[in-house]
Protein backbone atom coordinates (compact mmCIF):
# COMPACT_ATOMS: atom_id res chain seq x y z
CA UNK A 1 0.00 0.00 0.00
CA UNK A 2 2.56 2.52 0.90
CA UNK A 3 4.81 1.91 -2.13
CA UNK A 4 1.24 2.30 -4.25
CA UNK A 5 1.07 5.56 -2.77
CA UNK A 6 4.53 6.42 -3.15
CA UNK A 7 3.74 5.73 -7.01
CA UNK A 8 1.29 8.00 -7.03
CA UNK A 9 2.71 11.07 -5.66
CA UNK A 10 5.17 10.82 -8.15
CA UNK A 11 2.96 10.65 -10.90
CA UNK A 12 1.11 13.41 -9.54
CA UNK A 13 4.48 15.45 -9.39
CA UNK A 14 5.10 15.11 -12.99
CA UNK A 15 1.65 15.49 -14.71
CA UNK A 16 -0.25 18.17 -12.21
CA UNK A 17 0.59 21.31 -11.71
CA UNK A 18 0.62 22.20 -7.89
CA UNK A 19 -0.02 24.95 -5.82
CA UNK A 20 3.51 26.20 -5.70
CA UNK A 21 3.72 26.05 -9.57
CA UNK A 22 1.46 29.45 -9.87
CA UNK A 23 4.20 32.08 -10.38
CA UNK A 24 6.99 29.39 -12.01
CA UNK A 25 8.79 32.05 -13.51
CA UNK A 26 7.69 35.10 -11.95
CA UNK A 27 10.85 36.08 -10.16
CA UNK A 28 9.25 39.29 -8.84
CA UNK A 29 6.06 41.14 -8.12
CA UNK A 30 4.13 41.08 -10.89
CA UNK A 31 1.84 43.63 -9.94
CA UNK A 32 3.89 46.89 -8.45
CA UNK A 33 4.61 48.19 -11.85
CA UNK A 34 1.57 48.58 -14.15
CA UNK A 35 1.33 49.06 -17.98
CA UNK A 36 -0.29 51.80 -19.30
CA UNK A 37 -3.27 51.01 -21.89
CA UNK A 38 -3.41 54.43 -22.96
CA UNK A 39 0.13 53.94 -24.51
CA UNK A 40 0.21 52.52 -28.36
CA UNK A 41 -0.14 48.49 -28.50
CA UNK A 42 1.33 46.23 -30.43
CA UNK A 43 -0.50 44.73 -34.04
CA UNK A 44 -0.21 41.08 -34.10
CA UNK A 45 0.86 39.38 -37.61
CA UNK A 46 1.31 36.04 -37.10
CA UNK A 47 3.16 32.84 -35.13
CA UNK A 48 6.60 32.44 -35.82
CA UNK A 49 8.46 29.31 -33.75
CA UNK A 50 5.17 28.81 -31.66
CA UNK A 51 5.22 32.75 -30.36
CA UNK A 52 3.33 35.56 -31.39
CA UNK A 53 4.82 38.29 -33.95
CA UNK A 54 4.21 41.96 -34.77
CA UNK A 55 4.65 45.41 -34.23
CA UNK A 56 4.22 48.39 -32.34
CA UNK A 57 0.72 49.93 -33.08
CA UNK A 58 -1.69 52.22 -32.26
CA UNK A 59 -1.14 56.09 -30.83
CA UNK A 60 -1.26 57.68 -27.26
CA UNK A 61 -4.78 57.41 -25.99
CA UNK A 62 -6.81 60.19 -23.69
CA UNK A 63 -8.78 58.03 -20.37
CA UNK A 64 -11.52 60.55 -20.27
CA UNK A 65 -13.74 58.03 -20.73
CA UNK A 66 -12.86 54.19 -18.72
CA UNK A 67 -14.53 52.18 -21.28
CA UNK A 68 -13.85 49.13 -22.94
CA UNK A 69 -15.26 46.19 -24.60
CA UNK A 70 -14.76 42.74 -22.48
CA UNK A 71 -15.62 39.13 -24.24
CA UNK A 72 -14.46 35.52 -23.07
CA UNK A 73 -14.74 31.55 -23.31
CA UNK A 74 -14.19 32.39 -27.51
CA UNK A 75 -13.53 28.54 -27.69
CA UNK A 76 -12.21 29.17 -31.39
CA UNK A 77 -13.21 26.21 -33.49
CA UNK A 78 -15.33 24.62 -31.16
CA UNK A 79 -16.50 21.38 -32.72
CA UNK A 80 -19.03 19.92 -30.46
CA UNK A 81 -22.58 19.82 -31.44
CA UNK A 82 -24.49 22.53 -31.98
CA UNK A 83 -21.78 25.19 -31.73
CA UNK A 84 -22.46 28.86 -33.06
CA UNK A 85 -19.12 30.85 -33.45
CA UNK A 86 -19.31 34.98 -33.19
CA UNK A 87 -15.84 35.87 -33.28
CA UNK A 88 -16.78 37.85 -36.95
CA UNK A 89 -19.60 40.14 -35.17
CA UNK A 90 -17.65 40.64 -32.33
CA UNK A 91 -14.84 42.40 -34.32
CA UNK A 92 -17.27 44.14 -36.53
CA UNK A 93 -18.76 45.43 -33.32
CA UNK A 94 -15.51 46.95 -32.59
CA UNK A 95 -15.05 48.82 -35.42
CA UNK A 96 -14.98 52.86 -35.96
CA UNK A 97 -15.51 53.07 -31.95
CA UNK A 98 -11.65 53.50 -31.14
CA UNK A 99 -11.51 51.05 -27.64
CA UNK A 100 -8.19 51.90 -26.08
CA UNK A 101 -7.96 48.16 -25.12
CA UNK A 102 -10.06 45.05 -25.16
CA UNK A 103 -10.00 42.21 -22.39
CA UNK A 104 -10.55 38.79 -22.83
CA UNK A 105 -10.91 36.32 -20.44
CA UNK A 106 -9.49 33.03 -21.19
CA UNK A 107 -10.54 29.92 -22.99
CA UNK A 108 -9.86 31.74 -26.72
CA UNK A 109 -8.81 28.53 -28.17
CA UNK A 110 -10.70 25.51 -27.57
CA UNK A 111 -8.11 22.42 -27.89
CA UNK A 112 -5.15 24.67 -26.08
CA UNK A 113 -3.64 24.12 -29.64
CA UNK A 114 -3.41 28.04 -29.84
CA UNK A 115 -0.03 27.57 -32.14
CA UNK A 116 -2.17 26.69 -34.89
CA UNK A 117 -5.93 27.08 -34.83
CA UNK A 118 -7.35 30.74 -35.17
CA UNK A 119 -6.03 32.38 -31.66
CA UNK A 120 -3.65 34.56 -32.94
CA UNK A 121 -5.85 36.38 -35.88
CA UNK A 122 -8.67 37.00 -33.30
CA UNK A 123 -5.93 38.56 -31.02
CA UNK A 124 -4.77 40.55 -34.50
CA UNK A 125 -8.52 41.69 -35.52
CA UNK A 126 -9.22 42.84 -31.67
CA UNK A 127 -6.24 44.43 -31.00
CA UNK A 128 -6.66 46.47 -34.84
CA UNK A 129 -9.47 47.89 -33.49
CA UNK A 130 -8.04 48.14 -29.56
CA UNK A 131 -5.53 50.26 -29.88
CA UNK A 132 -2.89 46.75 -30.10
CA UNK A 133 -4.22 46.72 -26.56
CA UNK A 134 -5.16 43.19 -26.31
CA UNK A 135 -5.55 41.66 -22.16
CA UNK A 136 -5.47 38.46 -22.10
CA UNK A 137 -5.66 36.27 -19.21
CA UNK A 138 -4.43 32.30 -19.47
CA UNK A 139 -7.52 29.78 -19.20
CA UNK A 140 -7.98 26.51 -18.13
CA UNK A 141 -8.15 25.82 -22.22
CA UNK A 142 -5.46 27.52 -22.59
CA UNK A 143 -3.56 24.54 -20.46
CA UNK A 144 -4.85 21.81 -21.97
CA UNK A 145 -2.05 21.18 -24.59
CA UNK A 146 0.84 23.58 -23.05
CA UNK A 147 1.97 24.59 -20.03
CA UNK A 148 2.21 28.03 -18.52
CA UNK A 149 5.65 29.01 -19.48
CA UNK A 150 4.49 27.86 -22.93
CA UNK A 151 1.57 30.72 -22.91
CA UNK A 152 3.88 32.88 -21.83
CA UNK A 153 6.45 32.88 -24.38
CA UNK A 154 3.57 32.53 -26.80
CA UNK A 155 1.96 35.67 -25.77
CA UNK A 156 5.17 37.94 -24.36
CA UNK A 157 4.92 40.47 -27.57
CA UNK A 158 1.40 41.53 -26.03
CA UNK A 159 3.09 42.75 -22.75
CA UNK A 160 5.82 45.33 -22.88
CA UNK A 161 9.73 44.08 -21.97
CA UNK A 162 10.10 42.76 -18.31
CA UNK A 163 6.03 42.49 -17.77
CA UNK A 164 5.04 38.53 -17.24
CA UNK A 165 2.25 38.08 -19.58
CA UNK A 166 -0.05 36.08 -17.40
CA UNK A 167 0.02 38.13 -13.86
CA UNK A 168 -0.32 42.07 -14.53
CA UNK A 169 -1.10 45.18 -13.37
CA UNK A 170 -2.44 47.76 -15.92
CA UNK A 171 -3.62 51.30 -15.41
CA UNK A 172 -5.74 53.37 -17.45
CA UNK A 173 -6.22 57.11 -16.01
CA UNK A 174 -7.14 56.68 -12.86
CA UNK A 175 -8.17 52.92 -13.07
CA UNK A 176 -5.66 49.92 -11.98
CA UNK A 177 -7.09 46.52 -13.48
CA UNK A 178 -5.61 43.41 -11.76
CA UNK A 179 -4.71 40.27 -14.09
CA UNK A 180 -4.83 37.39 -12.21
CA UNK A 181 -3.69 33.69 -12.90
CA UNK A 182 -6.65 31.41 -11.14
CA UNK A 183 -6.84 28.92 -14.26
CA UNK A 184 -6.25 25.77 -12.52
CA UNK A 185 -8.32 26.50 -10.04
CA UNK A 186 -6.32 28.24 -7.88
CA UNK A 187 -4.46 31.36 -7.05
CA UNK A 188 -1.56 30.13 -4.96
CA UNK A 189 -0.22 31.37 -2.09
CA UNK A 190 2.46 33.18 -3.67
CA UNK A 191 0.47 35.00 -6.37
CA UNK A 192 -1.74 36.20 -3.54
CA UNK A 193 0.79 37.72 -1.73
CA UNK A 194 2.15 39.16 -4.59
CA UNK A 195 -1.49 40.97 -5.25
CA UNK A 196 -1.94 41.79 -1.50
CA UNK A 197 2.00 44.02 -1.41
CA UNK A 198 0.53 45.87 -4.65
CA UNK A 199 -3.02 47.01 -3.73
CA UNK A 200 -0.94 48.27 -0.86
CA UNK A 201 0.86 50.55 -2.40
CA UNK A 202 -1.51 51.44 -5.43
CA UNK A 203 -2.71 54.93 -5.34
CA UNK A 204 -5.41 54.86 -8.05
CA UNK A 205 -8.82 55.53 -6.64
CA UNK A 206 -10.49 52.33 -8.76
CA UNK A 207 -9.96 48.92 -9.00
CA UNK A 208 -10.56 46.25 -10.95
CA UNK A 209 -10.17 42.55 -11.34
CA UNK A 210 -10.16 39.93 -13.82
CA UNK A 211 -9.61 36.02 -14.14
CA UNK A 212 -10.24 33.19 -16.26
CA UNK A 213 -12.23 30.73 -13.61
CA UNK A 214 -15.35 32.39 -11.56
CA UNK A 215 -14.14 32.77 -8.16
CA UNK A 216 -18.24 32.41 -6.86
CA UNK A 217 -20.63 29.58 -7.86
CA UNK A 218 -24.64 29.36 -6.67
CA UNK A 219 -25.52 32.23 -8.61
CA UNK A 220 -27.67 29.80 -11.17
CA UNK A 221 -28.64 26.24 -10.22
CA UNK A 222 -26.90 24.02 -12.72
CA UNK A 223 -23.31 22.20 -13.29
CA UNK A 224 -20.94 25.23 -12.06
CA UNK A 225 -22.25 24.79 -8.80
CA UNK A 226 -20.40 21.31 -8.88
CA UNK A 227 -17.35 21.55 -11.41
CA UNK A 228 -16.75 25.78 -11.90
CA UNK A 229 -15.22 27.78 -9.37
CA UNK A 230 -12.27 27.99 -7.29
CA UNK A 231 -11.34 25.02 -5.43
CA UNK A 232 -9.82 26.42 -1.73
CA UNK A 233 -12.46 28.23 -0.31
CA UNK A 234 -9.85 29.88 1.92
CA UNK A 235 -8.22 31.44 -1.34
CA UNK A 236 -11.84 32.20 -2.55
CA UNK A 237 -12.36 33.96 0.75
CA UNK A 238 -8.66 35.52 0.94
CA UNK A 239 -10.03 37.28 -2.71
CA UNK A 240 -13.19 38.83 -1.17
CA UNK A 241 -11.53 40.54 2.22
CA UNK A 242 -8.64 41.82 -0.23
CA UNK A 243 -11.50 43.43 -2.45
CA UNK A 244 -13.21 45.28 0.71
CA UNK A 245 -10.06 46.18 2.49
CA UNK A 246 -8.10 47.70 -0.89
CA UNK A 247 -11.60 49.32 -2.44
CA UNK A 248 -11.22 46.33 -5.57
CA UNK A 249 -15.00 47.06 -7.21
CA UNK A 250 -15.16 44.27 -9.20
CA UNK A 251 -14.19 41.14 -9.93
CA UNK A 252 -14.52 40.32 -13.80
CA UNK A 253 -14.18 36.07 -14.70
CA UNK A 254 -15.51 33.99 -17.49
CA UNK A 255 -15.16 29.98 -17.47
CA UNK A 256 -18.96 28.96 -16.90
CA UNK A 257 -20.01 30.02 -20.45
CA UNK A 258 -23.94 30.15 -19.51
CA UNK A 259 -22.51 33.34 -17.32
CA UNK A 260 -24.26 36.65 -16.84
CA UNK A 261 -24.86 35.96 -12.98
CA UNK A 262 -23.91 38.71 -10.75
CA UNK A 263 -22.98 38.47 -7.24
CA UNK A 264 -22.67 41.31 -4.73
CA UNK A 265 -20.29 40.41 -2.22
CA UNK A 266 -20.61 43.31 0.22
CA UNK A 267 -21.36 47.06 0.23
CA UNK A 268 -18.97 48.09 -2.28
CA UNK A 269 -17.42 45.29 -3.94
CA UNK A 270 -18.59 42.70 -6.74
CA UNK A 271 -18.16 39.65 -8.86
CA UNK A 272 -19.80 39.70 -13.03
CA UNK A 273 -19.30 36.44 -14.38
CA UNK A 274 -20.08 36.76 -18.41
CA UNK A 275 -21.06 34.68 -20.69
CA UNK A 276 -19.28 33.13 -23.77
CA UNK A 277 -18.66 34.42 -26.86
CA UNK A 278 -20.23 31.29 -28.65
CA UNK A 279 -23.16 29.58 -28.22
CA UNK A 280 -24.00 26.13 -27.80
CA UNK A 281 -27.13 24.94 -28.08
CA UNK A 282 -27.73 22.02 -25.54
CA UNK A 283 -30.91 19.88 -25.45
CA UNK A 284 -33.57 19.88 -22.50
CA UNK A 285 -32.26 22.45 -20.38
CA UNK A 286 -30.18 25.29 -21.38
CA UNK A 287 -26.22 25.16 -19.95
CA UNK A 288 -24.22 27.14 -22.18
CA UNK A 289 -24.35 30.43 -23.34
CA UNK A 290 -26.55 31.93 -26.45
CA UNK A 291 -23.42 34.24 -27.75
CA UNK A 292 -22.90 37.16 -26.05
CA UNK A 293 -19.71 40.26 -25.85
CA UNK A 294 -19.97 43.17 -22.88
CA UNK A 295 -18.69 46.83 -22.57
CA UNK A 296 -17.81 48.16 -19.09
CA UNK A 297 -17.61 51.46 -17.99
CA UNK A 298 -16.30 52.83 -15.08
CA UNK A 299 -18.44 55.96 -14.29
CA UNK A 300 -17.14 58.44 -11.03
CA UNK A 301 -19.40 60.74 -11.30
CA UNK A 302 -22.62 58.24 -10.64
CA UNK A 303 -19.95 56.30 -8.62
CA UNK A 304 -20.93 53.02 -11.00
CA UNK A 305 -19.97 50.25 -12.99
CA UNK A 306 -22.04 49.40 -15.79
CA UNK A 307 -21.75 46.58 -17.48
CA UNK A 308 -23.86 45.79 -21.07
CA UNK A 309 -23.86 42.67 -22.39
CA UNK A 310 -24.49 42.61 -26.22
CA UNK A 311 -26.98 39.67 -28.01
CA UNK A 312 -24.02 38.02 -30.39
CA UNK A 313 -26.64 36.74 -32.96
CA UNK A 314 -28.10 40.46 -33.47
CA UNK A 315 -25.42 42.76 -32.10
CA UNK A 316 -28.21 44.56 -29.88
CA UNK A 317 -26.97 45.62 -26.80
CA UNK A 318 -29.84 43.98 -23.48
CA UNK A 319 -30.25 44.96 -20.05
CA UNK A 320 -27.45 46.37 -18.16
CA UNK A 321 -25.79 45.28 -14.70
CA UNK A 322 -24.89 47.90 -12.87
CA UNK A 323 -22.35 47.86 -9.54
CA UNK A 324 -21.43 49.52 -6.82
CA UNK A 325 -17.95 51.68 -7.55
CA UNK A 326 -15.56 51.79 -4.37
CA UNK A 327 -12.87 54.09 -3.77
Amino acid sequence: MRKALMIFLALCAVSCTIPGSITEGILSNPFIEAIDLADPGVLVTGVEDDVLIGEQYGKIASPDRLLFPLVTDVHTDRKDSGVTEFKDEFISFLEGKNFPFTICLGDLSDTGDYTNDGTWKFISDAGRHSNGNFVYTIGNHERHIHDAQFWDDFCRILVPEGFSPRMARYEYGPLSIYKLDNSTRIYGREQLRYLEAALAQDVNPYKIFIAHINNTTGGYPDQSMIITGMADIAERNRIYRLMDQYGVSLLLTGHHHRGNIFYRLGDGFSEFNAAALHRRNTPVIELESMGYWYTVEVIPEERIIEVIPYYAETGEPQESFVFPLSE
